[in-house]
């Protein structure tokens, strides 16, 4: 995978060597190259890269006043190239993961760049388990069934069975079959609970279980229906239809 790289330094001469050493490694792409503190800010929010290398003093903004003006959740692994030894316990302090003291060698500048892509690969590895996390808190909080009232009793109905749910103010609507069951609630605090590989929301007021649609039925101006096995029609929003195609023919 390649390194998206911003190359930050007021001296020609110094991102020219830099540029020259980071040249045959084949990971390293340079997306971008500063001169000065504002450009850097502004390059770094657009560019957003995996790897920069920064001078610390520098015209308009230090390298340390750009750190502190970007987003400190999306920062890139950064390593501070400068010919100051003084600022290094404050380079780390920014959560720097190297200090190259100019004038550095090409074998040390290999050294950091190895530095930087085991970083980079803790980090993905960390992204992917936080992600896989959130998907397994997110599964663990899906409704997979609903509780009604019928009567005088209650009922438990499978989300897999409900066809299609449909709001009303603050009730919602949940058709199996032939029944209706009502539940207090709003689309939106449903909508995030359901399976969204089963349940998608074709409407402004409906969500329509995809694997029971039996077909889709053309309506009056062009737009559609989502029909399913007991003969319930729901209707498909334009901006909803592509949508729901692309789930159908999936």
């Amino acid at each position: 995978m390649k390194i998206r790289t911003v190359l930050v330094d007021d001296e020609p001469l110094a991102l020219e060597r830099l540029r020259g050493f980071l040249a045959g490694d084949p990971d390293i792409e340079i997306v971008a190259e500063c001169t000065h503190g504002l450009e850097a800010v502004d390059t770094l929010t657009r560019e957003t890269p995996d790897l920069l290398f920064l001078d610390i003093q520098m015209p308009e903004l230090d390298g340390f006043e750009v750190l502190e003006a970007l987003d400190p959740e999306h920062l890139p692994v950064v390593v501070f190239a400068t010919a100051f030894d003084a600022f290094a316990i404050q380079a780390f302090e920014a959560r720097a993961l190297d200090y190259l003291l100019k004038p550095f060698s090409k074998a040390r500048l290999k050294e950091s760049v190895a530095r930087a892509r085991e970083a980079l690969e803790a980090r993905r590895q960390r992204d992917r388990v936080d992600a896989l996390l959130k998907d397994l808190e997110a599964r663990q909080q899906r409704c997979s069934r609903f509780v009604v009232q019928q009567n005088d009793r209650a009922l438990v109905l499978q989300a897999r069975e409900v066809e299609a749910i449909e709001a009303e103010a603050n009730y919602m609507w949940l058709y199996r079959g032939k029944e209706t069951f009502s539940i207090r609630g709003t689309m939106a605090s449903l909508e995030h609970r359901l399976d969204p590989t089963t349940f998608l929301r074709v409407h402004r007021s409906w969500i329509v279980n995809v694997p029971l649609i039996t077909e889709l039925r053309g309506r009056e101006g062009g737009k559609v229906s989502a029909c399913t096995a007991s003969g319930l029609s729901v209707p498909v929003s334009t901006g909803s239809r592509k949508r729901l195609e692309d789930a159908l023919a999936g």
